[in-house]
């Protein structure tokens, strides 16, 4: 069964890491930016008005896999030397945008091997398990994760560079 696949890569993510940084002087540990909350909901979409940036990739990536419905979108700061599980989802699939990633930044699914990831690159994980980010680098990481439903669940989607 396959848990992961890489969908695209090469998206330009400079500009959003830097804005993210101009916003909050760091990247946060994380940033719910759509979904719930210990707090309640965060259901409107101010927060384009915040890092307008964002925009673009997550319409690119939802359009990519034909998305019926957006979940929880977080931006999540992987400090170095840590290692972030996120849990599985009941419908939705994980997808993870690399912001800000150096040599040593992976993501995988709970007991498969991580992959590396690079700065642009979107990768699918099944959302029937546990999502892992890995940061064995000694710089920061940022990465954007959102689940989604895509328009039909079990299509697998080739890379593209």
């Amino acid at each position: 069964m396959q848990v992961m696949q890489k969908i695209a890569g090469g998206l330009d993510t400079g500009m959003v890491f830097n804005s993210v940084l101009r916003q909050f002087g760091e990247c946060p540990e994380k940033l719910t930016l759509r979904g719930k909350t210990p707090q309640g909901s965060v259901e409107n979409w101010l927060f384009f008005d915040t890092l307008p940036l964002l925009r673009p990739i997550i319409f690119g990536v939802m359009n990519r896999i034909e998305g019926e419905a957006l979940g929880e979108v977080d931006l999540v700061g992987v400090p170095p030397g840590v290692t972030i599980q996120a849990p599985a989802l009941e419908s939705d699939e994980h997808y993870v945008v690399a912001l800000n990633v150096a040599p040593g930044v992976g993501i995988g699914a709970q007991g498969g091997q991580p992959q590396a990831i690079f700065p642009g690159d979107v990768w699918w994980v099944s959302g029937k398990l546990e999502l892992v980010l890995l940061n064995s680098s000694q710089e920061p990481a940022a990465l954007l994760v959102l689940s989604a439903k895509p328009n039909s669940p079990a299509t697998y989607f080739p890379a593209t560079e």
